[in-house]
C-alpha cells in the first residue's frame, strides 16, 4: 500500500472519529425533556425528564427534599455539588447521583455552566446505581454518557410507542461502561483506533511496524507499548491473529485454492502462510479443508 492511500485513509478514519465526537459530545441544539408521567409504563427503569447540554446562568440549584427520583448529573464546567449547601466544588467532566429523598444542591455563584442529565426511577436502577450515589464521579470524557442521552432521547422522541427493552438496554449498558471506565479500563486513544481498524480491513497488505507507528505519529517503540497496553498483544501478533482468523473463515469456500487462502491474506509464500496457521489454529490448513 504506497503512502498517499495511507494518508487517504488515516484523513478520513480521523474526520469519521471527529464526526461521530463532536454529535455526541453535544455540538447540536441543547435537548430539554420534562414527561408528565414516563414514556416507559414498565417498572425497571422509568426516565422522568432529561437535558442534553442545557445552559444554566449563575446561582445554585437547592432542592433540601429532592425530587422523589434518581437524579444522573453530568457537569461540562467547574461547580459546586452534593448534599447540602456546605456542597464542595467538583472539576468539568463530573459525574453526580442523587438517590430519590437526598438534598440536590449544584450550582456555580460565579459563571454560567453546562450541564446533562437524567430524572428516572425503577426497580432496575436502584439496583445499577446503588455504588455510584452521593460521591464526584470523575470521567475522562463525556462521550459515553451523551452518547447514552442522544440513544435514548432517539428512542422515546423517533417512537410512539417506545420500546422498554430497548431503553432499559440503552441505561445499562451505560451504567456497564461507567462501571469499566471507574475501573480503569481506558479507551484506546483515537489515533491507535485509526491505526487498529486500518489493520482490521488492510490485513491482506504488507504492513510494517514503522509504517504502522508513522499512521499514528509515534515511534515503533512507542506504538507497540501503547498498542500492547490498550489491546493486550503487539502489532504484528494481532495482524497476524486477524490475517488467520480471516484465513480460517475462508478455507471453508471449497472453490478457493489454499494458495487463494493465502493470497487473499496477505502470504504468497503458501509454506510460510501453512506454517503460520498451523502455529496459531492448532491445525493445518489443508486439516481444516478437510472437514469441509
Amino acid at each position: 500500500m504506497n503512502e498517499k492511500q495511507v494518508a487517504s485513509f488515516v484523513r478520513d478514519s480521523q474526520w469519521t472519529f471527529r464526526g461521530n465526537i463532536c454529535t455526541i459530545l453535544g455540538f447540536m441544539s441543547a435537548v430539554v425533556r420534562f414527561f408528565a408521567r414516563s414514556p416507559l409504563l414498565g417498572t425497571r427503569f422509568r426516565p422522568r425528564a432529561y437535558g442534553l447540554r442545557e445552559a444554566m446562568m449563575t446561582g445554585f440549584v437547592n432542592r433540601p427534599c429532592g425530587t422523589g427520583d434518581y437524579l444522573i448529573m453530568y457537569f461540562h464546567n467547574p461547580v459546586r455539588a452534593g448534599c447540602s449547601t456546605a456542597a464542595k466544588w467538583v472539576g468539568p467532566q463530573t459525574l453526580y447521583i442523587w438517590a430519590p429523598d437526598d438534598h440536590q444542591f449544584y450550582g456555580n455563584e460565579r459563571r454560567r455552566y453546562v450541564h446533562s442529565w437524567l430524572h428516572c426511577d425503577g426497580s432496575a436502577v436502584k439496583r445499577w446505581l446503588g455504588p455510584f450515589l452521593r460521591k464526584p464521579l470523575i470521567l475522562n470524557s463525556p462521550q459515553s454518557f451523551l452518547s447514552f442521552l442522544s440513544a435514548l432521547h432517539e428512542e422515546l422522541a423517533a417512537h410512539q410507542a417506545p420500546d422498554e427493552i430497548i431503553a432499559e438496554n440503552l441505561f445499562e449498558n451505560w451504567v456497564r461502561d461507567l462501571e469499566r471506565e471507574l475501573a480503569g479500563i481506558l479507551r484506546p486513544p483515537a489515533r491507535l483506533a485509526v491505526v487498529r481498524e486500518f489493520m482490521d480491513t488492510h490485513y491482506d497488505k504488507p504492513l510494517a511496524l514503522e509504517e504502522l507507528a508513522h499512521m499514528a505519529n509515534w515511534s515503533a517503540a512507542h506504538f507497540s507499548e501503547e498498542f500492547r497496553r490498550h489491546f493486550g498483544v503487539a502489532p504484528i501478533a494481532y495482524l497476524i491473529r486477524q490475517r488467520m482468523n480471516h484465513a480460517h473463515y475462508l478455507l471453508r469456500d471449497v472453490t478457493l485454492t489454499v494458495a487463494e487462502v493465502a493470497l487473499r491474506v496477505g502470504y504468497e509464500d503458501l509454506y510460510h502462510f501453512s506454517k503460520l496457521f498451523k502455529r496459531h489454529c492448532g491445525i493445518s490448513p489443508g486439516a481444516v479443508r478437510a472437514k469441509g
